[in-house]
């Protein structure tokens, strides 16, 4: 995880910048102003927002144990990355926003139309203020480029930095995200006893919306099954599942599992999890050519001791580990944040 600072090692951070692009951000961004043990939060969007409640326990617990930290941190907690936002909602109307003045609500219903997102004034206002500072077609990369912003999910190409996802900060052991409902911990431990990987069914299953178009679009491969919808229970009866970082919490039970997962061999968005998987030993690469091959070209002893790497990887991530983990990255963005 660590190794996401690399690029900021040297680098002069603007502050001012950061706080100004914080202030007019069209995304729904936190603020934790870190001093010792004390946090300060600032909510952008949602003062409620049980997302920013989550963060912010999981940093209090941080600061108790790394209590030498004095730096502002600035975390986007949704759930789609920087430039996905950019290009769905923004950029696609940007030239509307840019060179119409004043605001007028004919304008705002243009935006609603083209975006299907239910903008107000104040969204419009911050866009403009923005206007005057940057230059807003390029404003993805003033926010994953530019200014080492924090985030649940990335573009891979970004220089933002990957947090753990709000539930893991909860807990994968105790929670999912049914609260009510038998962790995912509990949930998939259970099954590896009850299916053995040797007698599972030889295909790759995927299940998931239909805005996973591209992964439910594999079930045209002979080996690749997509339809109907199954719960995890069905899931990991077949030996292997199909994974993607855009499923945070799906993607921690599958390889938690003892059921082998494939991941895209060059995935665009990542989670943290990235920064841990090994190709190979965590998980098999696939590709649109080759994922037939990788359910009936690989032995059981190599099939058998991924699923025991990956599901041996997924237990020692524990809240624990996370915390000092995630301690350990924030001390050396204190090092890079007061070294100006």
């Amino acid at each position: 995880m660590e190794r996401q600072l690399d690029y900021w090692k040297g680098k002069k951070i603007n502050k001012e910048l950061m706080e100004t692009l914080f202030i007019y951000s069209p995304f729904r961004m936190h603020k934790f102003v870190i001093k010792g043990e004390t946090i300060t939060p600032t909510y952008h969007w949602h003062s409620k927002r049980q997302r920013a409640y989550t963060i912010l326990n999981f940093l209090e617990l941080i600061v108790k144990k790394y209590n030498n930290l004095n730096c502002t941190i600035y975390i986007r907690d949704g759930d789609f990355t920087f430039e996905k936002v950019v290009k769905d909602d923004i950029i696609t109307n940007l030239d509307i926003i840019y060179n119409d003045s004043p605001v007028s609500n004919e304008h705002i219903r243009r935006i609603k139309e083209l975006t299907k997102r239910k903008w107000d004034p104040l969204d419009i206002t911050k866009l403009r203020e923005l206007s005057k500072i940057i230059d807003m077609k390029n404003m993805s990369k003033y926010y994953t480029i530019d200014n080492p912003f924090f985030c649940i999910y990335k573009d891979i190409m970004s220089n933002n930095i990957c947090i753990p996802d709000h539930f893991f900060m909860k807990n994968y052991k105790k929670y999912n995200r049914l609260s009510k409902s038998v962790s995912y911990y509990q949930q998939v431990m259970s099954l590896n006893e009850k299916f053995n990987l040797k007698d599972k069914k030889n295909k790759a299953v995927f299940s998931g919306r239909d805005k996973y178009k591209k992964y439910n679009d594999l079930n045209r491969y002979e080996y690749v099954t997509t339809n109907p919808k199954r719960n995890i229970n069905q899931q990991l009866q077949y030996k292997f599942l199909i994974g993607t970082y855009s499923r945070w919490d799906t993607i921690y039970w599958q390889l938690l599992s003892n059921s082998v997962t494939l991941i895209e061999e060059n995935p665009r968005e990542i989670l943290f999890y990235y920064y841990y998987l090994k190709p190979n030993i965590h998980y098999i690469p696939y590709n649109e050519n080759n994922i037939n091959n990788c359910v009936c070209n690989n032995d059981e002893v190599f099939l058998d001791k991924i699923s025991k790497e990956s599901t041996n990887l997924m237990e020692s991530l524990t809240f624990e580990k996370m915390i000092d983990e995630f301690g350990k990255l924030l001390l050396i963005y204190n090092e890079i944040y007061n070294s100006q």
